[in-house]
């Protein structure tokens, strides 16, 4: 893999890359990037607006939001995050953005994300049984 890239994933989420994930990443560029993060950014963004305006509190909206989309670092210094309940729900490299929405497309919903602590935690629980 590309050591430029290599070198923005944190050392223990390197397991959860391919070398198709980096070559992607490569070929996305800064502003790509900058674009599909801005687009996460606007969904997320909505998603809790929208919990908010049906009654729920800031920490409940904030806690689906965070049970319905996964979250990506590009720097690895972003992977933990203030509120963090463990490990398992830190941030995901951003290399495995485009690897994860095919595998949402075919069917990450039949691994239950709502029963893990985030998102986050249902992909590595993936990735551990090689499923992604």
């Amino acid at each position: 893999m590309s050591s430029l890239w290599w070198e923005t994933v944190h050392p223990d989420d390197k397991w959860l890359l391919r070398e198709s994930d980096v070559q992607w990443l490569q070929k996305m560029g800064p502003d790509g990037i900058r674009g599909l993060s801005d687009n996460d950014d606007k969904y997320r963004g909505g998603l809790f607006l929208s919990l908010m305006e049906d009654g729920k509190t800031p920490e409940q909206a904030a806690a689906e939001v965070k049970k319905t989309f996964p979250m990506y670092y590009v720097d690895p210094s972003d992977r933990e995050f203030p509120g963090m309940s463990s490990l398992e729900d830190a941030h995901l490299p951003f290399a495995l953005k485009h690897r994860l929405g095919l595998f949402k497309l075919i069917g990450l919903k039949r691994f239950g994300p709502s029963k893990y602590t985030s998102f986050n935690a249902c992909v590595r629980e993936v990735c551990r049984r090689g499923k992604l």
